[in-house]
């Protein structure tokens, strides 16, 4: 089940499927996932958690979903259920595994002029002029978001797609 959490979705059935296509043919418990993400640094990692994000009834945040992606050997995209040409700003910084406290830091504004670029393509006012406008913050992005130019503008245009509705 696909579920969103603000503009960033999240399929639970993608996390059970890699779940049990990790290891050897039965896959992983839970137990055995919980067990793995542990040992790599998330030590509040539970069972309830992990069922709750596989049933669609909760969605990790941004440093979760990566540690979840490594543990599993696959990608935070491919955990979203989101194609990487459908993917939207928020997604992009979901999937780098970051807060837009922390993707804000790089743009030198706010988390709420963070938010308001992610939901209307709108760049704070005198930010673009002092920062090579909206190609400044497409390569500014690319670099915090570990991901190329053309991804990002991909993701920008999407925005700007929804606004015109």
């Amino acid at each position: 089940m696909r579920v969103a959490r603000g503009m960033v979705w999240f399929d639970g059935s993608a996390l059970r499927a890699a779940r049990l296509r990790a290891g050897n043919e039965a896959g992983w418990s839970l137990d055995e996932l919980v067990r793995r993400l542990r040992a790599a640094g998330w030590a509040g990692a539970t069972r309830q958690t992990l069922i709750g994000y596989e049933n669609g009834t909760s969605v990790p945040e941004p440093a979760r979903l990566r540690v979840l992606a490594m543990a599993l050997g696959t990608t935070p995209a491919a955990l979203s259920g989101v194609a990487g040409e459908r993917a939207r700003l928020a997604d992009l910084r979901h999937w780098a595994g970051l807060t837009a406290n922390q993707a804000a830091g790089s743009f030198g504004f706010s988390r709420w002029s963070l938010l308001r670029v992610e939901r209307l393509g709108q760049l704070p006012r005198g930010w673009a002029e002092s920062h090579e406008g909206e190609d400044g913050f497409v390569q500014r992005a690319a670099l915090a978001y570990g991901t190329t130019p053309q991804v990002v503008d991909a993701a920008w245009t999407a925005v700007l797609r929804s606004t015109e509705r």
